[in-house]
């Protein structure tokens, strides 16, 4: 949950977008565990969520490094962004110092050194050198989390982090299982809907910048465990429904059977897959997400779901009823879900 600077941020609202019939409704979140059919089987992705803003400074200039994933080999891409603090939109703030192969940035504890660049000039591969201790300590010691105008005052790490919250992966929330505490998810099992978990390194929503804006989501790295792959395979010959909290799940499972000729396998993997409206979902049924506004990224993604005139009468119906369209708004499922 959010400290008690933010109460005001968090979404207490449900919309139910119905894929069978067409039918919308509204109804609190809390009863998010009664719309979703007894016998379903639904993923939370688990990741945690890092501090992935990195503040510091290069030749005399204000810079952030935002992360956007890392490699195996340990280099991390991130994104520059120049002077500005959280009051500033995304969009406005500026582009920051062009950096070259070799470049070192001053953040804090740590000191990164740029050792690949992308065709976009706001996209560098770093690598960290923690001024001393480890490179985790360092890192939270350095950052924050990723930080959002509207939020009006600074957000905390622990504001971040969901119920199921494990290893660290994430460089913005997976803000979609936000409201399942685990007095929810005892409902949902109460109910007979079993709940499997995967981790999913859910990446920038964005980065003010139209061109790159345009590529999201980036590539994701994912991890299914062997329990969650049994729970899918089983429910799909079981023909019951799967519900996916959050479109990084989507991407993990989705990019997962495509890679395994429509088995989901356990072990991990690249999430490289985009939803739109061009692309069915093969595994997944339904989606549990948030709240978007048409024309973002996030709405594309949902048109793999919902054909485009439902849609839009569902954004309506949130905008007549004035639900919250931010990480911590409210909240909509969307499926076959009669």
């Amino acid at each position: 949950m959010l400290a008690s600077s933010t109460p005001d941020l968090l979404g207490k609202r449900l919309i139910l977008v119905n894929t069978v019939d067409h039918a919308i409704s509204t109804s609190g979140i809390e009863d998010l565990p009664l719309r979703i059919p007894s016998g379903a089987l639904i993923v939370m992705n688990d990741s945690a969520t890092l501090p992935a803003s990195l503040s510091g400074a290069y030749e005399g200039q204000d810079i952030e490094l935002r992360l956007t994933g890392r490699r195996k080999d340990a280099l991390w891409q991130a994104l520059i962004f120049g002077e500005g603090t959280y009051l500033t939109p995304t969009e406005q703030r500026a582009t920051g110092p062009q950096l070259a192969i070799g470049d070192c940035v001053h953040l804090k504890a740590l000191t990164a050194t740029v050792r690949a660049l992308e065709s976009h000039r706001r996209l560098v591969w770093v690598e960290f050198t923690p001024i001393e201790g480890t490179f985790w300590s360092a890192l939270y010691a350095s950052g924050t989390p990723v930080q959002y105008a509207y939020a009006q005052r600074p957000i905390d790490l622990w504001n971040v982090q969901t119920a199921i919250a494990a290893r660290p992966w994430s460089v913005e929330m997976p803000s979609a299982a936000r409201p399942l505490s685990w007095e929810m998810v005892q409902k949902l099992t109460d109910r007979g809907i079993a709940v499997a978990t995967l981790t999913h390194a859910a990446g920038l929503s964005s980065t003010g910048d139209a061109q790159l804006d345009a590529r999201l989501p980036f590539d994701e790295a994912y991890d299914i465990p062997d329990r969650t792959a049994r729970a899918i395979r089983d429910a799909i010959a079981a023909q019951r429904p799967i519900i996916a909290v959050g479109t990084s799940v989507v991407r993990a499972i989705e990019s997962n059977a495509h890679q395994h000729h429509g088995q989901v396998r356990p072990g991990r993997g690249i999430a490289r897959l985009r939803l739109s409206q061009s692309f069915a979902p093969q595994i997944v049924s339904g989606l549990v997400t948030g709240i978007h506004e048409p024309g973002s990224s996030h709405w594309e993604l949902l048109r793999a779901f919902v054909q485009s005139d439902l849609l839009q009468r569902a954004a309506l119906t949130a905008k007549r009823d004035h639900m919250r369209t931010h990480e911590w708004g409210d909240t909509c499922l969307v499926g076959a879900l009669s």
